[in-house]
């Protein structure tokens, strides 16, 4: 064999190694999900619980089956009136991984969909403990600890949040390679991944990932780096960022209060939590759903990796150890949100940060900071350090938990009767005794370790905290069987049964109970929830809702449904009409003038809008009002008749009142209704207006007679268009502007990327 033979062979063999030493944690983690998740895997149940069901899955059905008939899903028709779908980051449409929604059946799609990221998280840790010289050992005991922490099981529920945090680990592992190499290559790697951040859906996390990069590019004496990587991130997000500004422009966002910014705060009774899995949950008894902490359902992070952390903390003093301790210390203060200093003084001074809801966010800088420094405290355990004294001191707290335990073990059956004590003491009183003797078991092995046999020892505490974590967070949710969930109820097929195009709208005391589900039963409160036409699920069933659920809520849609939510009965206005309700949901029964109770029973009864409008009418004449709180309080009145009178808030050269005419021959009708496109077909015998009950918005065109016309906003939110005598076609398209000035910006900065690595 020739020489040049020879060193093929050899590199190959070596890189052959080298796949198989990294193939080995892959596998590891790989084979954990499969066990952690092998309900939604093999169990054919859906992840359906709370935000899951109302909100990710029919947005992102809606975006796989636009994607999958050759269109870009730009809006959505279903809920609010319409309501601009791109824009909605948590749509998530151009996210990357968003890809195995469109390539397999969905409702298998969705679960693959959350899988996977627990995989990558644990995958990416891992290439960051490696990049930071961190054993394999350390670096899979850091993966496993962020993967299945409290944090990132509960934020299941909360698709943005975990498609955002799993790159928190791979950004920083690529700017600490561009901080060590200077290479622009990684620096690009570093702006893909912060796209990534945000194409999740989730800005807090990626402004607060930006903010620590800042930090540290100062520190490091790198700010062009970080500035040029930040340009780059903006350019290539363009496509998705200028659309979502324009939403936020137009949405409640901007006039956000301190005392909702700052809801949901991390308490510091909470942090029991660390050694006692729910301990704090004791909130439910005294607390209402919005004066708790409701958001994050789960602070648990493990026992083992607790012990490791206090290890890194007390005997590891490198750099990379007093990073991430600072990492943890803010992320638990700034968690704490109203509850300590930090939150107010970002809140206030910080550019931005005061459009985010929801402190807790910011926890998952504290699981991040935890899987990070166990990693560093099981190697700090490896090379042989000096613990005697604290092996010492833990074996004798060790044998004190042995003894506590011993004590509720023997008492704990005589407390399980009813009439001794109460469901929660008892059950924070079982999660004690398990701590008690999971710790005396770790403080028994981690003593055991220093004798001899370390790795093995290390082995068995890996697999005893796996243990540990699969056991308290895997059964966090309840889940449902995918066919069950998919079948549409009796309620909506009698819905869907009719036809032509019109809404629905949920009364106030349906919308509580969609969001306070009152059966205790979960399952049957699933199945109410269709009965109940809870908000934008309906979008799955083909039924248009006049309100939705979201995360970002345009302000004058929001307003209007305010106003309608207040109304005692559904006859006190007639905005109901206005809007094309054709159907309304009530769990109550009532009586109004126009309401015919169409079907009765279950968990909500039907009733018809006698006097509902159609998608497009035509109206007598124009009026113009341009002061907000005049045109709601017109709407309000209930006198006022839509079809009679349309109120507009510019006169665009024409003048302010149509002339009159009976409408013997007049008509309009929708003959196409697709998301992005409308064509109406109408007759008028003398100018009048054109109004589709569609939400006006900017990125609206119309074309009346293929030529294009100006859009004027009616009736406050809705959509409407001057006509002239005759018979008219008029096309309604939506093409953002936004969203064409951000696909050049992204197509602009990917070439200046390709041709400086070329160059």
């Amino acid at each position: 064999m020739s020489a040049k033979a020879q060193n093929f062979s050899s590199l190959f063999f070596l890189r052959f190694c080298g796949f198989l030493r990294f193939c080995g944690p892959v596998f590891i983690f790989g084979i954990l999900c499969l066990i952690f998740f092998w309900r939604q895997l093999f169990g054919q149940e859906l992840f359906v619980h709370r935000d899951l069901s109302r909100f990710f899955y029919p947005l992102r059905e809606f975006s796989a089956k636009r994607l999958s008939s050759g269109h870009l899903p730009l809006w959505n028709p279903w809920i609010f009136c319409g309501n601009p779908h791109l824009a909605e980051l948590q749509s998530c449409v151009f996210y990357p991984l968003s890809v195995i929604y469109y390539i397999l059946p969905f409702e298998h799609s969705f679960n693959l969909f959350i899988i996977l990221h627990f995989f990558l998280s644990g995958l990416f840790m891992y290439l960051l403990m490696r990049q930071w010289g961190s054993s394999k050992t350390a670096g899979i005991f850091s993966g496993i600890v962020f993967m299945f922490s409290g944090y990132m099981v509960s934020v299941i529920n909360l698709l943005a949040s975990l498609a955002s945090a799993i790159w928190f680990p791979v950004v920083l592992l690529f700017f600490d390679r561009y901080l060590k190499s200077k290479r622009f290559k990684d620096l690009i790697f570093l702006s893909i991944f912060l796209s990534f951040m945000f194409l999740g859906g989730e800005p807090i996390i990626l402004y607060i990932t930006i903010l620590i990069l800042f930090i540290i590019s100062l520190v490091k004496k790198s700010i062009k780096g970080f500035i040029l990587s930040l340009i780059l991130f903006l350019g290539i997000i363009g496509f998705q960022a200028l659309p979502f500004l324009e939403l936020i422009l137009h949405s409640t966002r901007l006039n956000l209060e301190y005392s909702e910014a700052s809801m949901w705060s991390f308490p510091i009774y909470g942090l029991t939590d660390f050694l006692i899995p729910f301990f704090s949950e004791t909130d439910f008894l005294f607390k209402n759903y919005w004066t708790r902490q409701s958001w994050l359902l789960v602070y648990y992070i493990g026992l083992g990796s607790i012990l490791f952390s206090l290890v890194a903390c007390l005997f590891d003093v490198s750099k990379k150890r007093v990073f991430i301790f600072f990492l943890l210390i803010v992320g638990l203060l700034i968690s704490m949100g109203r509850n300590l200093f930090l939150y107010p003084l970002m809140y206030r001074f910080l550019p931005g940060f005061g459009l985010s809801r929801y402190p807790i966010k910011f926890f998952f800088l504290v699981a991040f900071s935890i899987a990070i420094l166990a990693g560093i405290g099981i190697d700090s355990y490896k090379r042989n350090l000096k613990y005697g004294g604290f092996a010492r001191i833990l074996l004798f707290l060790g044998l004190v938990a042995s003894f506590l335990y011993l004590i509720l073990e023997l008492n704990l059956k005589e407390m399980s009767r009813p009439e001794s004590i109460s469901e929660f003491i008892f059950v924070n009183l079982f999660n004690l005794k398990r701590q008690l003797g999971l710790f005396s078991l770790l403080s028994l092995l981690f003593f055991l370790g220093l004798k001899g046999r370390k790795n093995f020892i290390l082995g068995m505490i890996v697999f005893i905290s796996t243990v540990d974590l699969f056991t308290t967070n895997q059964n966090l949710y309840i889940n449902q069987k995918s066919a069950d969930f998919l079948r549409p109820s009796e309620n909506i097929e009698f819905i869907r049964s009719k036809s032509g195009l019109f809404r629905i709208f949920t009364s106030p005391l349906t919308s509580s109970q969609n969001t306070f589900v009152p059966e205790r039963d979960y399952i049957a409160g699933m199945e109410n929830l269709k009965e109940r036409f809870v908000s934008n699920r309906m979008m799955s069933f083909g039924i248009y809702d006049a309100n939705g659920y979201g995360s970002i809520y345009r302000k004058r849609h929001q307003r209007l449904v305010e106003s309608i939510m207040k109304q005692r009965l559904p006859d006190e206005s007639n905005l109901l009409s206005l809007l094309n309700v054709r159907y309304v949901i009530s769990p109550k029964v009532f009586e109004a003038e126009g309401f015919k109770l169409v079907k009765e029973g279950g968990a909500a009864n039907i009733y018809e809008n006698l006097k509902y409008l159609p998608r497009a009418f035509l109206a007598e004449e124009a009026v113009i009002l341009k002061d907000e709180k005049e045109i709601l309080k017109q709407l309000m009145s209930k006198g006022f008749d839509p079809r009679k009178k349309v109120i507009i808030e510019e006169v665009g050269g024409r003048s302010s009142e149509v002339e009159a005419s009976p409408f013997a021959s007049e008509y309009a009708e929708v003959v196409k209704y697709e998301p992005e496109e409308v064509i109406i077909e109408a007759e008028v015998n003398s100018p009048k207006f054109l109004v589709l009950s569609d939400s006006f918005y900017p990125g609206w065109k119309v074309y009346v007679d293929g030529k294009i016309d100006k859009i004027y906003r009616a009736y406050y939110i809705l959509r409407a268009v001057y006509l002239k005598q005759g018979i008219h076609k008029i096309r309604f398209i939506y093409s953002p502007f936004s969203f064409k000035i951000g696909v050049v910006i992204t197509l602009v900065t990917i070439v200046i990327i390709i041709l400086s690595l070329f160059k």
